[in-house]
C-alpha cells in the first residue's frame, strides 16, 4: 500500500513510543515477533486489523534475537488466538506473548495507524502495589 512509516518518539530515560502506520496484509505474509527486554502497549489510532497472539513456547524463530530492537521474528503458527483490534481499542504484551499484528480483517487490506509504548520489562518488575 506505499503507506508505511515509522518514527519513535523518547518519552522518559527508558520508556519510549513507536508511532507507525501500515497496510494490513494475510498472515501469510507476516511474522510473528517476541521481545526480551520490553512490554508493548499498543494502542489503535485508526484501522481495523488483526493480532494473533500465541505462547512464545509455541513458537518456531526464524531469526536470531535482535537486541538494539528487542525483537525475534518467528514463523507463522495455525493455532494462535485472534483479537480483532479497531480505532480505540488498546492491548498489552509480555515477552511470553508472541505477536503479529497488521494481519488483514476481512477482504481488503487497511492502513493501520497506531502508537505502541515500548516499557521496560525491568521497570515494571520493580513496581510493587
Amino acid at each position: 500500500m506505499g503507506c508505511d512509516q515509522y518514527e519513535k518518539i523518547k518519552i522518559t530515560s527508558d520508556i519510549f513510543a513507536i508511532e507507525q502506520s501500515y497496510g494490513t496484509q494475510k498472515s501469510e505474509k507476516l511474522f510473528f515477533e517476541s521481545h526480551i527486554k520490553y512490554v508493548d502497549v499498543q494502542f489503535l489510532i485508526s484501522g481495523v486489523e488483526i493480532v494473533e497472539v500465541v505462547h512464545t513456547d509455541l513458537l518456531e524463530v526464524d531469526s536470531e534475537y535482535n537486541e538494539e530492537g528487542d525483537y525475534s521474528l518467528c514463523k507463522v503458527v495455525p493455532n494462535s488466538s485472534k483479537i480483532i483490534m479497531k480505532s480505540g481499542y488498546f492491548s498489552v504484551f509480555f515477552p511470553e506473548d508472541g505477536h503479529m499484528s497488521g494481519v488483514q480483517y476481512g477482504e481488503e487490506s487497511d492502513v493501520i495507524h497506531k502508537t505502541v509504548v515500548k516499557i521496560p520489562l525491568a521497570l515494571i518488575n520493580k513496581t510493587k502495589l
